[in-house]
């Protein structure tokens, strides 16, 4: 997970990316990936019905930052804006 810290340096304020790590500061995150792909596939079908697990798991790996698995990042972060929208086109198509 990248995440960015401010830091107040001489005259201005300064910014750098670091990872952080753990599966307790990345799960909030992917929690609410996930929510966000269940709503746009009920929004996409009109109904309440489910994706399976596989589909939002192939979602997930859709809006990911790599196509491969890394140690250190794993799949690398997923875009929420590309995930609800792939999500809303699977819940239109299996309408």
């Amino acid at each position: 997970m990248l995440t960015t810290t401010y830091e107040y340096l001489p005259g201005r304020w300064g910014g750098t990316w670091k990872y952080d790590c753990g599966t307790s500061y990345s799960t909030p995150y992917l929690a609410a990936i996930i929510a966000l792909i269940i709503t746009g596939y009920h929004n996409g079908i009109g109904s309440s019905t489910d994706p399976s697990v596989q589909k939002v798991i192939e979602i997930l790996l859709y809006a990911s930052s790599r196509s491969t698995f890394f140690q250190l990042t794993g799949y690398g972060y997923v875009d929420a804006y590309i995930a609800y929208g792939k999500a809303y086109t699977e819940g239109v198509l299996a309408s």
